[in-house]
Protein backbone atom coordinates (compact mmCIF):
# COMPACT_ATOMS: atom_id res chain seq x y z
CA UNK A 1 0.00 0.00 0.00
CA UNK A 2 0.99 3.51 -1.11
CA UNK A 3 0.10 6.58 1.35
CA UNK A 4 0.36 9.49 -0.33
CA UNK A 5 -0.56 13.07 1.18
CA UNK A 6 -0.44 16.39 0.65
CA UNK A 7 -1.08 17.85 -2.52
CA UNK A 8 -2.00 15.88 -5.99
CA UNK A 9 -0.98 18.49 -8.59
CA UNK A 10 0.98 19.49 -11.45
CA UNK A 11 3.67 19.33 -10.10
CA UNK A 12 3.79 16.40 -7.82
CA UNK A 13 1.44 14.66 -10.50
CA UNK A 14 4.62 12.99 -11.98
CA UNK A 15 6.36 12.02 -9.05
CA UNK A 16 3.18 10.53 -7.85
CA UNK A 17 2.24 8.01 -10.55
CA UNK A 18 6.28 6.88 -10.76
CA UNK A 19 6.30 6.08 -7.32
CA UNK A 20 2.66 4.45 -8.15
CA UNK A 21 4.09 2.32 -11.16
CA UNK A 22 7.16 1.66 -9.52
CA UNK A 23 5.38 -0.25 -6.72
CA UNK A 24 3.00 -2.08 -8.85
CA UNK A 25 6.22 -3.43 -10.74
CA UNK A 26 4.74 -6.85 -12.07
CA UNK A 27 2.07 -7.14 -9.35
CA UNK A 28 -1.87 -7.85 -10.06
CA UNK A 29 -2.85 -4.04 -7.93
CA UNK A 30 -1.66 -1.43 -5.63
CA UNK A 31 -3.35 0.16 -3.16
CA UNK A 32 -2.81 3.97 -2.77
CA UNK A 33 -4.31 5.41 0.49
CA UNK A 34 -4.98 8.80 -0.23
CA UNK A 35 -6.92 9.70 3.64
CA UNK A 36 -4.70 12.28 3.56
CA UNK A 37 -4.83 14.24 0.46
CA UNK A 38 -5.19 17.77 1.21
CA UNK A 39 -5.49 18.84 -2.32
CA UNK A 40 -6.23 17.25 -5.98
CA UNK A 41 -6.19 19.25 -9.30
CA UNK A 42 -6.89 17.75 -13.06
CA UNK A 43 -3.02 17.35 -13.40
CA UNK A 44 -3.00 15.23 -10.26
CA UNK A 45 -6.59 13.33 -11.08
CA UNK A 46 -4.90 12.32 -14.86
CA UNK A 47 -1.46 11.67 -12.51
CA UNK A 48 -3.40 8.73 -10.79
CA UNK A 49 -5.35 7.78 -14.20
CA UNK A 50 -2.23 7.23 -16.03
CA UNK A 51 -1.32 5.17 -13.64
CA UNK A 52 -4.25 3.16 -14.16
CA UNK A 53 -3.58 2.63 -17.86
CA UNK A 54 0.33 1.43 -16.86
CA UNK A 55 0.10 -0.82 -14.61
CA UNK A 56 -0.92 -4.68 -15.06
CA UNK A 57 -4.28 -4.91 -12.64
CA UNK A 58 -6.41 -2.09 -10.82
CA UNK A 59 -5.71 0.42 -8.63
CA UNK A 60 -7.42 0.60 -6.16
CA UNK A 61 -8.10 3.38 -4.35
CA UNK A 62 -8.39 3.53 -0.25
CA UNK A 63 -10.36 6.00 1.79
CA UNK A 64 -10.11 9.36 -0.37
CA UNK A 65 -10.55 12.70 1.12
CA UNK A 66 -12.73 15.10 0.58
CA UNK A 67 -11.18 16.63 -1.51
CA UNK A 68 -10.60 13.95 -3.54
CA UNK A 69 -13.82 12.79 -3.69
CA UNK A 70 -15.51 16.17 -4.56
CA UNK A 71 -12.90 16.12 -7.45
CA UNK A 72 -13.99 12.67 -8.63
CA UNK A 73 -17.79 13.31 -8.71
CA UNK A 74 -17.79 16.27 -10.61
CA UNK A 75 -15.43 14.94 -13.43
CA UNK A 76 -17.70 10.89 -12.71
CA UNK A 77 -14.19 9.32 -12.46
CA UNK A 78 -15.22 7.04 -10.12
CA UNK A 79 -15.85 4.28 -12.54
CA UNK A 80 -12.45 4.63 -13.61
CA UNK A 81 -11.10 3.06 -9.83
CA UNK A 82 -11.83 0.26 -7.40
CA UNK A 83 -12.25 1.96 -4.04
CA UNK A 84 -11.81 0.36 -0.42
CA UNK A 85 -13.39 2.31 2.77
CA UNK A 86 -10.73 2.76 5.60
CA UNK A 87 -11.75 -0.02 7.61
CA UNK A 88 -11.40 -2.72 4.90
CA UNK A 89 -8.87 -5.29 4.31
CA UNK A 90 -5.87 -3.35 2.13
CA UNK A 91 -7.50 -5.84 -1.06
CA UNK A 92 -10.67 -7.84 -0.69
CA UNK A 93 -10.06 -9.58 -3.83
CA UNK A 94 -8.55 -12.95 -4.17
CA UNK A 95 -5.31 -13.11 -5.87
CA UNK A 96 -4.24 -9.19 -5.27
CA UNK A 97 -0.97 -8.03 -3.35
CA UNK A 98 -0.68 -4.67 -1.98
CA UNK A 99 3.09 -3.35 -0.81
CA UNK A 100 4.34 -1.23 1.63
Amino acid sequence: MVHLAGDIDLASGPSVMERLVRTAGDQVDVVADLSHVTFIDCAGLRSLIGVQDLIPGRLWLRSPSRPVTWLMSITDTWRRFERLHHDEPALPQPGSVATR
